[in-house]
């Protein structure tokens, strides 16, 4: 792949954080191209920033294959997020705080919803 999108990494390990998504519920997610997710997913792999795992199956056909977050996927959005922050709190003087605030500037969050917290 020539070119990477921290961005997009960030979106795909964040839907893959927040509940257990296919690689067809990431793409109808995030609105990216399906090609876009797939080389995605298979870069994000080599990285060991996240796994395929298989569910349990619930009904006619094979299981679907979920993707979820390694321990070093999450630390690596740990740390995207953080300089993220930094940045435009240098940059524009965004102060920390709720995830909602965040949402205007298109930065990605793993978690709760903010009203669930």
């Amino acid at each position: 792949m020539k070119r990477i999108s921290e961005g997009i990494m960030l979106t795909i390990l964040n839907r893959a954080a927040n509940g257990n998504y296919s690689t067809r519920e990431i793409i109808r997610t995030t609105g990216y191209s399906p090609s876009t997710v797939i080389k995605y997913i298979g870069e994000m792999e080599k990285r060991d920033l996240i796994e395929r795992v298989r569910a349990k199956r619930m009904g006619p056909g094979g299981p679907p294959l979920l993707v979820r977050p390694t321990r070093r996927g999450i630390a690596w959005t740990d740390g995207e997020l953080g300089s993220l922050l930094q940045k435009l709190h240098k940059d524009y003087g965004v102060v920390w705080g709720p995830r909602r605030t965040f949402s205007f500037w298109g930065i990605t969050f793993y978690g709760a919803p903010d009203d669930l917290i």
